[in-house]
């Protein structure tokens, strides 16, 4: 039934009587309750504050980065080791979240981790994250996730603490490197490695082995859990049973063990290694080590079959040696050694009482164990008796950086000796014999010039004397035999000095038209009078000045023109200059001379290169002496050219010469041709058309030169050569007083003064250069000492000039004298020695 609240049913009309008592009590009661509530939450708000400051205390006191969360994921609070991580002040970050704090992966990861906490209703989590310190190196962290309840287990957030576990993945990286390269190194370390388990089951096999001794034939799997007595190659070599003592803790150690057949099907050598393998005092397995040193076996025994060939070899080596080391005991003996000696003591007696004194007072051994090689000769008596020289030679044996050994080899030099002794004296004998000879000839030549230049004198003498046509064809038939002989002498000096090696090359500077011109003109005298054509065909490039003997080379042109002249009759004679070659300086200069002569045939060709190899009577040739052609042979090799030769009979010969030169420098002054050679071949050359006497040396009356030399001094022996040189003088205007030796020279200067002297050579008392010496020596009480002397000799061989002028003289004129040569000796006098005649 329903009450309502104003009727007399109703809460209020049941209590309303009572209210006035009933107030006071229910204020009190709601008092008491408020009291109660007061105290409870006072507690409740103490322990909150304690709770509060102790985890504040707790996450400052922390070395470990902490941070305080809400439930919402916002900072309450974080430590200084946070602050000093991340680099943020935490008053900066409080009521933030992680993604405005944190960088993108770290805060990525920490969101992550709440979702799942939250999720599956997990209390902790944990999770890594690389993170880029500000200023500092890269860092791994490890970020642990905490749930964080308050006191009555009510959810409030979530605690997260950070480390640095940097060092930690970096030796576990380092780790891993360590087991990848360590691993790697078993794999391919040029060995075979095996490991096996107690049982003796194979664990591991390395690469190498299965390249090596399997050959690819098998792969690791035919291996691991294979037992080591099941492996077919241990088996086949009868190992099985000694690698199996491992597993008892007996090390295996075969230096060289025959395989017949590896996995691979090959045989070969290996050497084996095998140790146990121990953990808590218990064989727990073992390690099978194998290299192959099949190639190894192979080289020893190609050095064995060497060293035997290297032993046999030098024992039979017809050397007597022996090698002993440093107590003087004998290690080898050639069987050359033991012919002479007999068997030297060997292995462990020392050589103490050789047949060679090892320890004789000369003490060898111990010069040689520190190093040096020792020669020495000595006389030895063999076991026989007789006595034989020997030169012994000790020298030191290195191996391995040090001297093991003495090497002694012991030649017999006796009849070496004997046989140096004959060829010394056989050498002095031609020394003696070649200086002799070398002697001869000069003599030869002096003896020989001297009448030919009384005969040559007084021709030219004659030649101002002679007036009708006849008397002057014989005068010019008998200068032009004068002459021949002259020729004659010289080439046969000249060939005698090239075979004895005498004769020397010069080396100065010369114009090409030097050594043409004369030649040139020469061969104009010969041929003259009959159909022949002369032909000059100098190129125009070829250089001004050369450098060489020009004196050879004009030899040479004038033997190979005279012989062209010689032997053509009618045609032409070419000749010709060229370069063919050039470096730099360097010249290869080609000469021909060419004729349309009556030939040389081919087998008489080689037979005209050879000295005194004259053509046969019936070659209707003209006959010589056959020096020519042997002299520009050898001429040519002296001054390291090349000579060709090519004739046909009845059409003519050509001759083709090479010579090294050289291009003068800029400003050299080629030097006058030899007075000699420019009086024997140039002078002797400029013929008329009437004969062959030199216009030079034929002077009209009246026509004479007058020369600053006026007075002159004639020093000559020979009656026949002083009146033709006083004559000659004297055509040349100039006053001449003789003597017939030097002392009367000597006098003669003391008495007069003279502008030149001319100076016999060989002269009876004492020589010109003495006489120079003496009058020009101190006290000698010539008046004028210094006088200019002319060296005129029959001394003409190659180097007399030089000689002479080196002892003083101040020019040459060799025998026989030429009127033109004494004319340019004046002119030259005149110039170097000017002055007036004073008598």
């Amino acid at each position: 039934m329903a009450v309502s609240p104003d009727g007399p049913m109703s809460l209020y009309g049941l209590l309303a009587p009572h209210l006035p008592a009933l107030v006071p009590a229910v204020l009190l009661a709601c008092l008491c309750v408020c009291i109660v509530l007061i105290a409870r939450l006072r507690r409740q708000v103490g322990a909150a504050r304690h709770e509060n400051d102790l985890l504040k205390a707790m996450r400052i006191a922390s070395p470990v980065p902490l941070c305080v969360k809400d439930v919402h994921g916002r900072y309450l609070g974080c430590n200084h080791a946070f602050e000093l991580l991340f680099g943020v002040r935490e008053a900066d970050i409080l009521g933030g979240t992680a993604a405005g704090v944190l960088p993108q992966p770290l805060a990525a990861g920490e969101s992550a981790a709440e979702e799942n906490m939250a999720r599956f209703g997990t209390s902790r989590q944990t999770f890594m994250s690389a993170y880029e310190s500000p200023g500092g190196p890269a860092l791994v962290l490890q970020v642990d996730c905490a749930t964080w309840r308050d006191a009555s287990g009510v959810h409030k957030g979530q605690v997260n603490a950070y480390a640095d576990i940097t060092p930690l993945k970096r030796a576990e990286a380092a780790l891993h490197e360590s087991e990848a390269r360590n691993r790697m190194l078993v794999e391919e370390a040029p060995i075979s490695i095996m490991s096996f388990d107690a049982a003796g089951h194979i664990t591991f096999v390395n690469k190498w082995h299965l390249r090596v001794f399997c050959r690819h034939r098998v792969d690791a799997g035919f291996f691991i859990g294979r037992r080591l007595d099941a492996l077919p190659g241990l088996a086949r070599a009868g190992l099985c049973e000694r690698v199996a003592r491992v597993l008892h803790g007996e090390e295996l150690a075969i230096r060289e063990v025959y395989f017949p057949e590896f996995t691979g099907g090959h045989d070969g050598w290996a050497s084996i290694r095998g140790v146990p393998i121990h953990r808590d005092g218990q064989i727990v397995g073992g390690i099978l080590i194998r290299e192959d040193i099949t190639e190894r076996k192979r080289m020893e025994e190609v050095l064995r079959q060497r060293e035997a060939l290297v032993s046999s070899m030098l024992r039979n080596l017809p050397i007597d040696f022996w090698a002993a080391d440093g107590e003087g005991r004998m290690l080898m003996q050639s069987d050359e050694s033991v012919r002479v000696w007999g068997h030297l003591p060997s292995g462990v007696e020392p050589l103490t009482g050789s047949p060679l004194q090892w320890r004789n007072s000369d003490r060898f051994e111990p010069r040689v164990f520190a190093g040096e090689t020792v020669e020495r000769e000595i006389d030895v008596a063999l076991p026989s008796g007789q006595m034989r020289t020997f030169n012994v030679i000790a020298a030191p044996v290195r191996l391995q950086g040090g001297i093991t050994a003495m090497l002694r080899v012991n030649l017999d030099v006796t009849e070496r000796k004997r046989v140096l002794a004959e060829l010394r004296t056989a050498r002095d004998a031609a020394e003696a014999a070649n200086k002799a000879k070398s002697e001869f000839l000069a003599h030869m030549s002096h003896e020989l010039r001297t009448p030919l230049n009384g005969v040559m004198g007084m021709l030219q003498l004659l030649d101002e004397h002679v007036a009708a046509p006849q008397g002057r064809a014989w005068l010019d038939v008998a200068l032009e035999s004068s002459r021949a002989l002259l020729r004659i002498l010289s080439d046969i000096l000249d060939l005698s000095r090239i075979e004895a090696g005498r004769l020397d090359l010069m080396q100065e500077p010369f114009t090409p038209e030097s050594v043409l011109a004369p030649v040139l003109v020469s061969l104009h005298r010969t041929v003259e009078g009959r159909a022949v054509r002369i032909v000059n065909e100098m190129d125009d490039s070829m250089p001004p000045v050369l450098v060489g003997d020009p004196g050879r080379i004009r030899q040479v042109l004038l033997n190979l023109l005279g012989n062209a002249a010689k032997y053509t009759e009618r045609g032409e004679v070419r000749v010709g200059m060229r370069v063919l070659r050039r470096n730099g300086k360097a010249l290869r200069v080609h000469l021909h001379v060419t004729d349309t002569g009556v030939g040389i045939a081919d087998e008489q060709l080689q037979r005209a290169l050879e000295p005194f190899g004259r053509l046969r009577q019936g070659s209707g040739l003209p006959r010589g002496v056959g020096l020519g052609l042997p002299i520009v042979v050898r001429l040519v090799r002296l001054m390291g050219g090349t000579l060709c030769i090519a004739s046909e009979q009845g059409v003519g010969t050509e001759v083709h010469v090479t010579l090294p030169l050289l291009e003068a420098d800029a400003g050299a002054v080629p030097v006058a041709p030899d007075v000699d050679e420019a009086g024997g071949i140039c002078s002797f050359a400029a013929f008329r058309c009437a004969g062959v006497v030199p216009e030079a040396d034929r002077l009209a009356p009246g026509e004479a030169p007058s020369p600053a030399v006026r007075h002159v001094l004639l020093v000559e022996d020979d009656p026949v050569n002083l009146m033709a040189a006083r004559r000659m003088l004297e055509r040349l205007e100039c006053k001449v007083t003789t003597a017939t030796c030097g002392q009367e020279a000597l006098n003669a200067l003391r008495s007069s003064v003279f502008d030149a002297v001319f100076m016999d050579i060989q002269m009876p008392d004492f020589d010109g250069i003495e006489a120079l010496r003496r009058m020009r020596a101190k006290g000698s009480g010539v008046l004028r000492p210094q006088t200019p002397v002319v060296a005129m000799t029959a001394f003409a061989m190659k180097g007399d000039r030089e000689r002479f002028m080196t002892e003083g003289m101040a020019d040459y004129v060799s025998k026989p004298v030429l009127i033109s040569a004494l004319k340019d000796v004046l002119e030259r006098l005149a110039v170097t020695s000017p002055g007036t005649s004073r008598t």
